[in-house]
């Protein structure tokens, strides 16, 4: 299988490209530049791969929790190569993708700002809970995942997630996350 996908939703922007198993991967920091950089990575590891669109078997991004704006960019770039090809594109939570990393039950907490963490309970990669926001102190012990704007690019969302998550699905998993809306769970603030 020949898949790409692409990592918008927080500061570090993440193209991989998984050719029969074979990963081709990049990482940006990008806090405010997703829109700049995106086209130009993903034309960058698909050349790498050589593999272009046509040849992709699925395109995966995050549709959120994240960064309002990142989130937006990320199904933009999906419906406009949606426009132009006939690959299936599905759209996970960040929340999903990052489950991927730890086997067994875990709660993935992603900071939210204003002192708040989306916060969802896994067992293995299948969710127990739906997304809430908790303070610092509604955390569960189990929490493994904190991410936000920090310098540890080891502990943000990844492309690389993405595909983890996208080979423990079925194909008829699979037909639940072509939607390709955002994952809102709180409103902007205004």
């Amino acid at each position: 299988m020949n898949i790409l996908s692409f990592e918008t939703s927080c500061g570090l922007l993440s193209v991989a490209v998984s050719k029969h198993g074979v990963m081709y991967h990049k990482k940006a920091d990008a806090l405010n530049q997703q829109s700049k950089l995106l086209f130009s990575m993903i034309k960058e590891v698909l050349n790498r791969s050589s593999l272009i669109i046509e040849e992709l078997d699925a395109i995966l991004l995050s549709n959120g929790p994240g960064s309002f704006t990142g989130v937006r960019i990320g199904i933009a770039a999906a419906l406009g190569i949606k426009a132009v090809s006939s690959v299936p594109i599905y759209a996970f939570s960040t929340m999903q993708s990052l489950a991927t990393r730890k086997s067994g039950k875990k709660n993935i907490s992603l900071i939210a700002g204003n002192d708040s963490f989306y916060s969802q309970l896994f067992y293995e990669f299948k969710p127990q809970s739906d997304i809430s926001i908790s303070s610092k102190n509604e955390l569960l012990d189990e929490t493994y995942i904190n991410f936000g704007h920090v310098t540890d690019q080891s502990i943000m969302p990844d492309a690389v997630d993405l595909i983890s998550f996208y080979n423990t699905l079925s194909q008829e998993e699979l037909s639940n996350y072509l939607k390709l809306e955002p994952l809102y769970i709180k409103s902007a603030y205004f």
